[in-house]
Order: structure tokens, then C-alpha cells, then sequence
């Protein structure tokens, strides 16, 4: 696959080998949410979405000092939406619809916390599958501290990654979490020096590229799913599941070929013979929306 790269404003949008990364771009404000650092990253996700060649997202932040505090203050709050690309979408939609179209991607999602993240950036990190951080890595909910609710998922992922207690204990506090302490519990998969965090984030996005992209998309759905099932359930949906790659029958020969010849799958992720299935198909904004 042929290195790609497209520029939005305020963020970097880059494909190469399999990978996608999205950089948010504004260095100089931490890389605060921006309205239209809202629409590239929607433009974005939906390009990758849409990429099967793409197995892999890296979501990363401009600079050394801040992944994403979330939300930019300084800016004007009577800025016109319409003027930036959302128009209604953007006053109507949750305030966190991003973390959702991140957490339902049917690729791999790796945050590469490279400094603070806070607030609605802090959701953004914990939306992703994998948060790898540099040692300069901080995140804080920080909501309590301008006297307001969490949002952007973080009700929802935080108790799902530390416990009930933990994650009541740093949103009530709005304590900052630094790297190590992330890592020890939980929050982040590795700590490594600032230097190496592009290269160490891709060297773990690596592994997932070589994968069937159905299979991953659906191992990804099902474990999700099964936060909030039955065992009956589960056993239920995985069957079905499998039933899903059986269709997409060149990679499951190719799996059982490649084992027998003791060699490394070249999964392609076409089915035979039949249309993909449109649970395993992206949604457009406007779909998601109609089917809240």
C-alpha cells in the first residue's frame, strides 16, 4: 500500500501500510478540540472506516506536551457551526459522539498519549482499544474541575478499565494520573521514552495489520458485546460470528493453508460469492443517527 497523506484543518491525516494516523494539530493550544478539528477527525474515521486496506487506527497529538485537554475555552462559543461543516449535526448530536464512532470502528484503535490528556481528550484516549504512552503521558477527567459531568464516554469507559472505585475516585478528585501510574493500573498498555512513541505505537499496531480484517472486526464486536451479556448470549453471538468468517471463506482457507505449510497467513478479507454483511459495514453519520 503506497504511503498517503491529506491534510485537514487542525489535524494530520496519514495511511501507510496498513495504518491509519490521525494527528490533532494544534500544538500550540495542547491540541484543545477545535470545531474543525471535530470535522477532520469525523472525515477521518469515516475515510478509514470505508479503507479496507486500513486494519489500524493511531490516534496521536502534534508535539510533546499534550495529547488533547479537550475542549479549546478560548475560543469564541458564538463560532457558527454551519461555517465549519457540521451545520445542525454538530448542536444536535452528544457531546462525545466522537468516542462512540472510535469505540464501534471496525478496526483496531491505539491512542499514542504523548502528554496531557484531559477532559474530553481524556474520553478520546479511553474510546480507543490500546493507549500506549510516553513518559510525558498525564490524563485527568478534569470535568469536576470546571464544574461540570464527565463526558465524551468516560462514565462508560473508565469503570470498564480500572473498576467502579478507581474511576469514582479520579472523577470526583480530578486528580492527573501520570504515565506509571496509568500503566500500574490500567489505564495504559506501555510506557516508553517520548523519542520512541511513534515508533513503539506502530511496532504494536504491527501486529494486528497481518490479520483477517473480518476477523478482527468481529473479535473486536464480540468482546465488546460480551461486557454486556449473558454466557448464553455470548456462546450464541460467537457462533454467529463464525459463521460470518466462514463467509469470508478465502481467509479461513488461507488460515488453515498457511498453518499446514507452517508460514505467515496472507489474509485478504474478500468474501465468496456473497454480499458483505451490513453488520459489518460502517454507517454513515447520518445512518448512526437514525438508528440511535
Amino acid at each position: 500500500m503506497k504511503e498517503d497523506f491529506m491534510e485537514y484543518k487542525d489535524i494530520l491525516y496519514e495511511k501507510k501500510e496498513r495504518i491509519a494516523i490521525i494527528t490533532l494539530n494544534r500544538p500550540e493550544r495542547l491540541n484543545a478540540y477545535s470545531p474543525e478539528m471535530r470535522v477532520g477527525i469525523v472525515r477521518a474515521i469515516e475515510d478509514t472506516a470505508n479503507d479496507s486496506e486500513i486494519r489500524v487506527l493511531i490516534i496521536t497529538g502534534a508535539g510533546d506536551r499534550g495529547f488533547c485537554p479537550g475542549y479549546d475555552w478560548s475560543l469564541k462559543a458564538s463560532q457558527n457551526p454551519a461555517e465549519i461543516g457540521l451545520g445542525e449535526k454538530y448542536r444536535l448530536d452528544p457531546l462525545g459522539w466522537i468516542a462512540r464512532w472510535i469505540y464501534e470502528l471496525g478496526k483496531v484503535t491505539i491512542a499514542a498519549v504523548n502528554g496531557l490528556a484531559a477532559g474530553g481528550g481524556s474520553g478520546l484516549a479511553l474510546s480507543c482499544d490500546f493507549r500506549i504512552a510516553s513518559e510525558n503521558a498525564r490524563l485527568s477527567t478534569a470535568f469536576i474541575r470546571r464544574g461540570l459531568v464527565v463526558d465524551t464516554g468516560v462514565a462508560y469507559f473508565l469503570p470498564r478499565l480500572v473498576g467502579l472505585t478507581k474511576a469514582l475516585e479520579i472523577s470526583l478528585s480530578g486528580d492527573i494520573i501520570d504515565a506509571r501510574e496509568g500503566e500500574r493500573i490500567g489505564l495504559f498498555s506501555k510506557v516508553v521514552p517520548q523519542s520512541e512513541l511513534m515508533e513503539a505505537t506502530l511496532q504494536f499496531a504491527g501486529r494486528f495489520t497481518k490479520w483477517s480484517p473480518v476477523a478482527l472486526q468481529l473479535t473486536k464486536r464480540i468482546i465488546h458485546k460480551g461486557l454486556l451479556m449473558s454466557l448464553e448470549e455470548t456462546l450464541d453471538y460467537e457462533t454467529y460470528y463464525q459463521l460470518i468468517c466462514y463467509q469470508a471463506e478465502e481467509d479461513v482457507k488461507e488460515g488453515v493453508k498457511s498453518f499446514m505449510e507452517k508460514r505467515e497467513p496472507r489474509f485478504t478479507g474478500r468474501f465468496s460469492g456473497v454480499d458483505v454483511p451490513d453488520y459489518i459495514k460502517h454507517m454513515t453519520w447520518d445512518e448512526r443517527k437514525g438508528k440511535k
